[in-house]
């Protein structure tokens, strides 16, 4: 029987799509794992609600959850609650430079959007 241990290190694997040197979990956008009766519940929160790689990488943790003979259930959090503050210290220490570089190209993008565009 799966474990949430193991979950959470299956989901180490996931590269981020737009940061490929970043877990998800280093991102910080899994908020959390429940497992139970070889089910998996795994709760995320996208770094903005207009992210173009939400299927992408919800895909990549139900196909990560089957490897380990589990049934997936992932849901997507929309309340636009992440924040930098959720990056794991593995994923500043490790890789500032790349999260700074993509900080400061989504300002850019959202400075660009007319009033009112909701993230």
């Amino acid at each position: 029987m799966v474990g949430e241990a193991q979950v959470w290190e299956a989901l180490e694997e996931i590269p981020d799509p737009e940061i490929p040197v970043v877990s998800l979990v280093d991102l910080g956008v899994i908020r959390s794992v429940d497992v139970a009766n070889g089910h998996v519940r795994i709760e995320f929160t996208p770094t903005f609600l207009g992210c173009p790689a939400l299927e992408v990488m919800k895909r990549a943790m139900e196909e990560k959850v089957a490897e380990l003979g589990a049934e997936p259930e992932v849901e997507v959090i929309s309340d636009d609650s992440w924040s930098t503050d959720r990056i794991t210290p593995t994923g500043r220490d490790e890789h500032s430079e790349e999260l700074t570089e993509l900080w400061d190209e989504m300002t850019v993008v959202r400075r660009s959007q007319p009033a009112g565009t909701k993230w």
